[in-house]
């Protein structure tokens, strides 16, 4: 990543590292959103549907190879910790709630752009790899309670939300998901209540996770049926 900054600043042989990295940034993400400027046209010349949620489906397994790694990493030598079991637990609980998404939550053959499942998968990356990260920190003991909590936070927004937005425009049926919906935003809030109560307790905590992430799982397959 940093060698094509650096071929980029090379690119924008001015200004200080603060503007050419904003550049940097600002033209990635116009790369990855300006599909939508074209949505018209796109739409006018469906994708082939299975094959880009396969392809999508794969490179989130990657990132739970790499969530995997991260949780190897908590582990110290000739000893295994409740918290490093706990966050193993809660990384496999995230796989199945988006496995369960993609096998039973998308209509794989439909007609479609596609452009909702590129977007959302950006949120849904970013949200799965922002909270190993801070879970792999706050196993480790290596980050504050409270910032952990707001962070883990937003990235559970992103990646519920982004798995979540896609079963509900992909659908395989005609369903009202507003209920499960507004009852989903009430359990998080539970959720982050019980968490700023637990954020000093490691095993607590990440017990709570992982029933919460449990539970929501058991909702959506309730509405998947």
């Amino acid at each position: 990543m940093c060698k094509w900054v650096d071929r980029f600043y090379y690119i924008l042989p001015w200004g200080t590292y603060a503007i050419r990295f904003t550049v940097y940034a600002f033209s990635i993400f116009i790369t990855a959103f300006f599909p939508i400027v074209m949505k018209k046209a796109l739409e006018d010349f469906p994708t082939n549907f299975s094959h880009l949620t396969e392809r999508y489906s794969l490179f989130t397994l990657l990132l739970f190879g790499e969530a995997v790694i991260a949780v190897a990493s908590t582990f110290a030598f000739n000893k295994i910790s409740i918290g490093s079991v706990l966050f193993f637990l809660l990384v496999v609980v995230m796989f199945l709630f988006y496995n369960a998404v993609y096998k039973s939550g998308i209509d794989r053959k439909k007609s479609t752009a596609g452009l909702v499942l590129i977007h959302s998968h950006y949120f849904v990356f970013v949200g799965l790899g922002l909270s190993i990260v801070l879970y792999e920190n706050y196993v480790n003991g290596e980050i504050q309670p409270l910032f952990f909590i707001l962070c883990l936070a937003a990235s559970l927004v992103c990646f519920l939300g982004g798995s979540i937005v896609n079963m509900v425009v992909y659908s395989k049926r005609e369903h009202n998901y507003l209920p499960f919906n507004s009852k989903s935003v009430l359990y998080f809030v539970a959720w982050i209540v019980a968490s700023l109560l637990l954020q000093d307790f490691m095993v607590p905590f990440l017990f709570v996770n992982i029933v919460f992430l449990l539970f929501l799982l058991y909702k959506v397959k309730q509405e998947l049926r």
